[in-house]
């Protein structure tokens, strides 16, 4: 690969691994802690989060890893591992957007009227937690993917 094409797939590297750093900070420890708490401070923890996260340096990951991650597999060739990552980031993304933005916005509106039974939300929060970790081991997998390629060989250490 050239310079500008190590570049990029670096740059998606990492933005792949703040990734997944992420999504596992959320499954550990943050889910695990709400399960310790009311079903009331975890709807508004929740609500306040996903508020948060709304900022430019979240969406500069989020965002920038699809971005890199596209134009690495661009420039790489379709170079398999570049192409696996892309896929395994792909796919959080399109679980994010079709299942955990949906629930998030549900809970949104929630008001003390509206809000389900403990019950309910502890169903509701077991689900969103299964699908962000199904999220973190994408991200996980694919990072894992770009890193062992981007290790040298045996063959090539022994030069």
């Amino acid at each position: 690969m050239q310079r500008i094409d190590t570049l990029i797939v670096g740059a998606f590297t990492i933005f792949l691994g703040l990734a997944a750093g992420f999504f596992f900070a959320f499954t550990n420890p943050t889910m695990m802690g709400f399960a310790h708490t009311s079903p009331e401070t975890y709807v508004e923890a929740m609500r306040e989060i996903n508020r948060a996260v709304r900022n430019v340096w979240f969406l500069l990951v989020f965002a920038g890893t699809l971005v890199l991650g596209a134009l690495a597999v661009w420039r790489s060739r379709l170079h398999w591992p570049v192409v696996a990552a892309f896929v395994a980031y792909l796919a959080a993304v399109v679980l994010t957007q079709m299942v955990n933005v949906p629930m998030n916005d549900a809970m949104e509106v929630w008001t003390a009227e509206t809000t389900p039974p403990a019950p309910e939300i502890e169903a509701f929060r077991m689900r969103w937690m299964a699908f962000n970790t199904y999220r973190m081991w994408l991200s996980i997998a694919g990072f894992a993917v770009l890193v062992l390629f981007a290790m040298p060989r045996r063959s090539e250490i022994a030069r």
